[in-house]
């Protein structure tokens, strides 16, 4: 990709703005080829260039953190615009996927909840905000995950 992102990371690809490739993710979540392509174009990628622009997206959110931050940020706000909504997960679910995702993909994990990736995305930004809105949740957190000294 030409786009000199030395000055601007948030500067569009392609004309394709972080908020637009977000939304085109999130649309085009779970769909065959054909049809994430006319999700894609919906939002206003042009035609066959959503890989080569999410690959794009993705080396600027290597090489500044703040990136992926802004991208985590719209995609929960895109999924919540799409409709998708966090399952109501227990602290304790969400401390035995965690555990459990280390041996087994998380892809094979998270059906056996009633989840998939992009509703696991929610469950988790919920459970990260309530945990630093109210540290004992944290704190029980931890300790379902086996910390030390808790």
């Amino acid at each position: 990709m030409a786009d000199d992102i030395s000055s601007d990371p948030y500067a569009p690809v392609e004309g394709v703005s972080l908020e637009q490739y977000t939304k085109a993710a999130v649309a085009g979540f779970g769909l065959d080829a054909a049809q994430a392509e006319e999700a894609a174009q919906a939002q206003g990628i042009p035609a066959g260039r959503m890989l080569a622009i999410g690959e794009e997206w993705s080396r600027r959110m290597t090489k500044h953190p703040e990136v992926v931050f802004k991208y985590n940020a719209l995609y929960q706000a895109a999924m919540k615009e799409a409709g998708v909504v966090a399952p109501d997960i227990t602290l304790e679910q969400y401390a035995e996927i965690l555990k459990r995702g280390k041996e087994t993909p998380l892809e094979q994990l998270l059906p056996e909840f009633g989840l998939n990736l992009q509703t696991w995305a929610l469950v988790s930004g919920s459970w990260g905000e309530r945990m630093m809105a109210d540290t004992s949740l944290a704190v029980r957190f931890a300790q379902l995950l086996g910390a030390p000294g808790l």
